[in-house]
């Protein structure tokens, strides 16, 4: 094959300029290692570095000024480009060094560029990419890390306070505060609390007591797909009226106008009644103990949001929309945790557990964000004539199988066998 045959239009970032000549440059990185007493050195070959390449465009004519100015401008633009190289085709990924414009009083309306171009090799590293379950399977583990950091924060409030005994009596108001939301959340599994340790000698153990309690909640729920939205609004709810409680417990009087932050509670019998204390707990104790329910209770959200996610990573089922509802629940109830550690701490205190809310909003961000990607764009399209779904599917997609898809972006749809014409269905765009 010869020039006449298979020589290219020379282009850069898809502009197309005339080519006078060119010089390509390749070089081989090595490592020379010497020897004493010996003749000679063992050269070791590194690999090849990045081509260069020097390339001469030319432009003529009675309009080359305007195509000249179009090129440099082009030339400005940062980043690399592809080349048209007119002998060896395609450079996807070629930057540029340097470029200069070079005219003569013997060349009328004649001009050259110089061009010197490097090739732009990214780097690979190890496991860059994160696929969307793996997202949401961090975000479990950046939720339990939060918890852990506000249980520790409260753990050590606590100790500090006992070593105070003048502060007998509001230690006492406190423990029954804690047992008191022990057996509040309880009642929700039909149990009561047993009473085998003192909660204030061992603050971890309420921690325990209450994280399982909320798993135990979260247990009670199939999320199956039919009701999986709707038993994630259901224990997102639950979880705001049982941050509520500790504050309820502290000051019975103010809340016995109010609903019960927890509904449909069942009576316990004399036997199991909470005594009240007969002084009220420190304002500064229950702002801390509120700040750890709110931890547990975020914390215990993410990871309810990590499993979902991660299921919806492999078999999708909801829409983009409900997907970023359950973000939203996530991170509001993260936001309030933060807030409470702010106003229930001295900042030294309390900035290792925001931070750790922090990553784990950022965490359940990523995570749906990666699993919102994984569908095509949702879209609005209108329906060209009557039918119903299945009909839909097929001239939308080839395959009435989608029908189902259609139907559960579309909650509000009330008569799926009769469609109109000029209906307007969201659907994904292929």
């Amino acid at each position: 094959m010869s020039w006449k045959d298979n020589l290219l239009d020379a282009s850069f970032r898809g502009v197309v300029f005339d080519c006078l000549q060119t010089e390509d440059e390749a070089e081989r990185d090595t490592a020379s290692h010497a020897y004493p007493y010996m003749d000679g050195e063992d050269v070791e070959d590194l690999g090849r570095k990045a081509r260069q390449l020097r390339l001469t465009a030319v432009f003529f004519g009675a309009d080359y000024d305007s195509r000249l100015q179009t090129f440099l401008q082009m030339l400005d633009e940062p980043g690399h480009g592809e080349l048209i190289h007119p002998v060896f085709g395609s450079m996807a990924r070629m930057q540029l060094l340097r470029h200069a414009v070079r005219h003569t009083a013997e060349d009328v309306d004649y001009c050259t560029v110089e061009l010197t171009l490097k090739e732009a090799t990214p780097s690979q590293p190890f496991f860059v990419r994160q696929l969307p379950a793996q997202q949401a399977q961090g975000l479990a583990l950046q939720a339990d890390m939060a918890r852990q950091a506000g249980i520790a924060v409260f753990d050590q409030a606590l100790s500090q306070l006992k070593q105070w005994q003048a502060n007998l009596a509001p230690l006492q108001a406190l423990g029954a505060v804690m047992t008191g939301t022990l057996a509040a959340v309880r009642s929700q599994l039909h149990g009561l609390v047993a009473e085998t340790i003192s909660l204030l000698d061992s603050p971890r153990a309420f921690a325990a007591e209450l994280v399982g309690l909320l798993d135990g909640l979260v247990d009670l729920r199939g999320f199956d797909t039919e009701t999986i939205a709707s038993d994630w609004n259901s224990l997102a709810r639950q979880l705001d009226r049982i941050v509520l409680l500790p504050a309820q417990l502290a000051h019975p009087s103010n809340a016995s106008d109010a609903a019960s932050p927890i509904d449909n509670v069942p009576s316990a019998g004399e036997e199991n009644a909470i005594a009240a204390p007969t002084l009220p707990p420190r304002e500064q104790d229950v702002a801390q103990l509120t700040a750890l329910v709110q931890a547990v209770a975020a914390s215990t959200l993410a990871s309810t949001a990590s499993d979902l996610l991660a299921d919806q990573a492999e078999q999708p089922t909801l829409t983009p929309p409900q997907l970023e509802t359950m973000a939203n629940d996530v991170r509001r109830l993260l936001q309030v945790s933060m807030d409470s550690h702010h106003k229930a701490y001295p900042l030294e205190q309390a900035r290792p557990v925001i931070e750790a809310l922090k990553d784990t909003a950022l965490a359940v961000q990523e995570a749906a964000r990666a699993v919102i990607a994984l569908a095509p764009p949702l879209i609005q399209r209108r329906v060209e004539q009557d039918g119903n779904l299945h009909l839909q599917a097929f001239a939308w997609y080839g395959d009435y199988r989608r029908a189902a898809e259609l139907a559960r972006l579309n909650p509000a749809l009330r008569n799926p066998n009769h469609l109109q014409a000029g209906d307007l269905l969201n659907a994904y765009a292929h």
